[in-house]
């Protein structure tokens, strides 16, 4: 018995996991992204999306990677408490089923304890890490009017 669902991703040349249901939807191809008149160096602007405002994140801000990975092809839309959030990732690998057990809590571990990371599971030999989208949620800087 499975107890999670978790679609792993690639940026640059690392995987990294978050829950199936936090996403809402993931869409191929270029998005239409509106840019933010302000410089927000955590976000990339923002996508209209059915109707609503959605946040693009600028992921490899939280996960330690060179900021010019926006050649992705695929864009994760993600609800959080605060708001919903998208980013773009450069491939969707797999879904994964797994046990709560299966799940390296970040207290546990001696790996990489970025703060955006909320455990780590084992995909064949590779450590992937969950991120941890509230924690990036709750460090935007969300412009006033978006709020």
């Amino acid at each position: 018995m499975y107890d999670r669902e978790i679609i792993r991703f690639g940026i640059g040349n690392q995987y990294f996991g978050i829950y199936f249901e936090q996403i809402e939807q993931i869409m191929k191809g270029k998005i239409e992204l509106i840019r933010l008149t302000h410089k927000y160096s955590d976000m990339q602007g923002i996508m209209r999306w059915y109707g609503n405002i959605v946040l693009v994140v600028n992921i490899n801000k939280y996960i330690n990677q060179p900021d010019d990975q926006r050649k992705g092809e695929f864009t994760v839309i993600c609800s959080t408490v605060r708001c919903r959030i998208a980013f773009v990732v450069e491939d969707i690998f797999s879904i994964s089923r797994i046990k709560n057990s299966d799940i390296i809590d970040i207290g546990d571990s001696t790996w990489d304890k970025n703060p955006f990371t909320c455990g780590y599971y084992k995909q064949g030999c590779q450590i992937v890490p969950l991120l941890n989208l509230e924690q990036i949620a709750g460090e935007l800087h969300i412009p006033k009017i978006y709020r």
